[in-house]
């Protein structure tokens, strides 16, 4: 934020550090997989400096500082998973950058400390901890609760019907890479028209852009093979009821997202797409290991 100084990002960083366990764990080598929480320690800051020029482009910038930061592997048995730059002219910060290892933080949780940071960095008296939040642990016994138990259970159920449905090449099928080994068969679809209709459709449905473009992409395939009903594979946040919106850890997991495609008009499928992937959200707190062992069931 504009006014913001190295104290108030460092400081602004011990809070983001001391309210979320999830950026504090490292993960022992040998013996059976744990994560031990540091409860006490520094994160040091790269600062660079930069000219005035170079400072008034602070996309740039920050691109530069990310290469920077992901020019080596984190070590996740030794160093924490969080890493932070900031680059600096004239006294003055311009950009920073922040790169955490995928073991803790997926996308959903990058926004959650983006908006935490900003507020933080911006108004240093609110630089307090505040009340615990849901934490990693608190998630864990969530999950093993009989609510979490039924709820992992039911999960499993909705995976094993819609694999015993669907098309299996829905999924990216390995071909043969002229380089030798495998590569995935994939592809972009670019319209600067569909660019400039979304956030119309998305004010009109008052669904999210995603779900325009799921709703498309499920009329446009309805179309082409003649059948009603669209099951795609996603990335899904996982991110359903009040106490996950701000949490932080590694929630993203795979969901089948089914789209019944006879709705009353492109408006209504997407309200459609919208919901069923609210719902599909739900399928993505499912036991790895049970998940594999019906997927390899069903093949």
């Amino acid at each position: 934020p504009d006014g913001a100084t190295l104290d108030d990002i460092a400081a602004a960083f011990s809070v983001l550090m001391a309210r979320h366990e999830s950026l504090r764990p490292t993960f022992p080598a040998g013996g059976p997989p744990v994560q031990r929480v540091t409860q006490s320690g520094e994160l040091t800051i790269d600062v660079y400096e930069v000219d005035a020029e170079q400072g008034d482009d602070g996309a740039a910038v920050a691109t530069a500082l990310i290469a920077r930061l992901r020019s080596a592997e984190f070590d996740l048995a030794a160093d924490l998973p969080v890493r932070v730059a900031v680059a600096i002219s004239q006294g003055r910060p311009r950009a920073a950058a922040v790169v955490y290892s995928h073991m803790v933080a997926d996308l959903g949780s990058m926004a959650v400390l983006g908006s935490e940071f900003t507020q933080l960095a911006r108004e240093p008296a609110s630089q307090d901890l505040g009340p615990p939040g849901h934490q990693p642990l608190d998630q864990a016994v969530a999950e093993r609760s009989p609510r979490g138990r039924r709820m992992a259970e039911a999960a499993l159920r909705s995976w094993e019907t819609q694999l015993r449905s669907m098309p299996q090449c829905t999924y990216a099928v390995p071909r043969e890479d002229p380089g030798g080994g495998d590569a995935v068969l994939s592809g972009w679809l670019w319209s600067a028209a569909a660019a400039h209709a979304l956030p119309h459709i998305a004010a009109r449905t008052r669904a999210s852009p995603q779900a325009a473009v799921l709703a498309a992409l499920c009329a446009v395939l309805s179309l082409r093979t003649g059948q009603a009903r669209c099951s795609l594979t996603g990335l899904l946040h996982n991110r359903f009821g009040s106490r996950l919106r701000s949490y932080v850890g590694s929630l993203a997991s795979d969901a089948i997202i089914t789209v019944d495609t006879d709705a009353r008009g492109f408006d209504d499928l997407v309200r459609r797409a919208g919901m069923t992937t609210l719902r599909a959200g739900k399928g993505g707190l499912v036991d790895g290991n049970e998940l594999q062992r019906v997927v390899d069931e069903v093949e």
